[in-house]
């Protein structure tokens, strides 16, 4: 059975060396080897503050001397661990200190520290499964807090040089500095340090009518890496980060519908999405509401609403994919279009400046619902006066019915049972349904 703590190592980005050393820890403690599992556990946590320590940035005040002296310290076989211990354990009156912790911290590593020296010369104090455990839980608890100082401006540099294509290739992966992150900024900064990120993608502007711009190219890649990265808070940080930029919001919801779980419990901002922001510009918004349709953001006793909505405005959006269609025809999309357009006291098919602009939308939609008679009577009223009717939808009308026959038999079944006269503008190349009748019952003479 794979122990919890296995799941947390795999978990994080440990280079191998790291790695078998905690697979030895792990080996250990099955094997009831207490003092050996706890040393071994302490082992890979000192291999991985070093780590840490060899690539962060030389803090200041410290000297390049100096911090080339405590480098050269730490690849010495024979001192390195205790002085990574050394580095670590500095207090906050040492101007030059590696790792800003607190003084209850420091308690702690200096309590496991000792723990790690009874285990190695066998002292007489007791050692059981109980530290073994424990050390693990303080692992879990605090490695985030052993961040180098001065790592997270490295991080920065590095992230701003990544996204400048004159020092780095246009499409190159971002992964490699997302899983610097965890090891650079301590969890409670990660928010902070998500914005600094935000201000490196940034332009100011001097108009306070056009307002900053940020390039949603670059922030989108960043986060999309991030969410990629198997670590909760980071992940929390993220969501936070979309959901403060009100446009930023929307257009990287836009690209990336799969996310719209983010919303989940924000009743208002899911409302305030779909009742003001979607299908209000030429974007395709579909997607996007019908991923809000199928997480269940939007409430039940809404999504009437949120329908009309998307029938009322939607000009050349469409659904497209038909997954997407049959979920909205499960929720009555086609009887919300049909209510809309073809029925009440002022049906919208017959306002052609408003019909004109949804003629990609009607075109679409005309292929796909079932007619009845007063659909049918209302295109064929409409285009009665052939020098006055609704210009912009008559071509999209007659090709879609010229690539579908099905649905232009359909049409003219039920004008033909109703007697309309069918628009010669969508059907150009049929004759009166009568003459057919006459030409097809003329008789020449007796067949004998």
């Amino acid at each position: 059975m794979k122990l919890s703590m296995e799941s947390w190592v795999e978990q994080q980005k440990f280079n191998v060396e790291i790695r078998k050393v905690f697979e030895e820890a792990f080996k250990c403690y099955k094997a009831s080897a207490c003092r050996a599992a706890l040393q071994f556990s302490y082992l890979g946590f000192a291999l991985c503050l070093r780590e840490r320590i060899f690539k962060s940035d030389k803090p200041e005040p410290c000297t390049d001397v100096e911090w080339d002296r405590n480098l050269n310290k730490l690849r010495d076989d024979e001192t390195w661990d205790s002085h990574v211990f050394d580095l670590a354990n500095m207090s906050h009156e040492r101007p030059k200190k590696v790792f800003l912790l607190s003084d209850d911290l420091r308690r702690q590593l200096q309590y496991w520290k000792d723990r790690r020296n009874d285990c190695a010369h066998f002292k007489a104090n007791e050692i059981g499964v109980e530290h073994v455990e424990s050390f693990w839980s303080f692992l879990r608890s605090n490695l985030g807090h052993f961040v180098p100082i001065n790592s997270e401006d490295g991080l920065l540099e590095k992230i701003n040089n990544h996204y400048d294509i004159n020092k780095t290739a246009l499409g190159t992966s971002v992964d490699y500095l997302i899983d610097k992150i965890p090891q650079s900024v301590k969890r409670a900064k990660f928010e902070v340090f998500l914005s600094k990120v935000k201000d490196l993608f940034t332009t100011s502007s001097t108009s306070a009518l056009v307002g900053d711009t940020v390039d949603i190219y670059k922030l989108t890649d960043f986060i999309e890496a991030c969410f990629k990265l198997d670590d909760d808070f980071l992940k929390d940080a993220v969501i936070k980060l979309i959901l403060k930029g009100k446009n930023y919001r929307i257009n990287y919801l836009r690209e990336h519908p799969n996310r719209v779980s983010i919303l989940t419990g924000k009743e208002e901002l899911v409302r305030e999405l779909w009742k003001t922001k979607l299908f209000a510009r030429s974007d395709n918004d579909y997607p996007l509401f019908c991923a809000l349709i199928r997480n269940e953001l939007i409430p039940e006793e809404q999504l009437e609403e949120a329908i009309t909505r998307a029938v009322s405005y939607s000009k050349s959006q469409l659904p497209n994919s038909d997954i997407d269609y049959e979920l909205l025809k499960n929720n009555n999309f086609e009887e919300e279009f049909v209510a809309y357009y073809f029925t009440g006291e002022s049906p919208h098919i017959g306002n052609y400046m408003y019909s004109n602009s949804s003629a990609n939308f009607i075109a679409y939609m005309m292929r796909r619902i079932t007619y009845n008679s007063d659909i049918v009577k209302m295109i064929c009223d409409g285009y009665e006066n052939t020098s006055y009717h609704p210009l912009d939808v008559s071509p999209k009308l007659k090709k879609m019915y010229e690539e579908n026959p099905t649905k232009a038999g359909e049409f003219k079944a039920i004008a033909t049972a109703n007697e309309f006269e069918l628009p010669s503008i969508l059907f150009p190349d049929d004759e009166p349904v009568e003459d057919q009748a006459t030409d097809e019952d003329t008789d020449d003479g007796c067949p004998f």
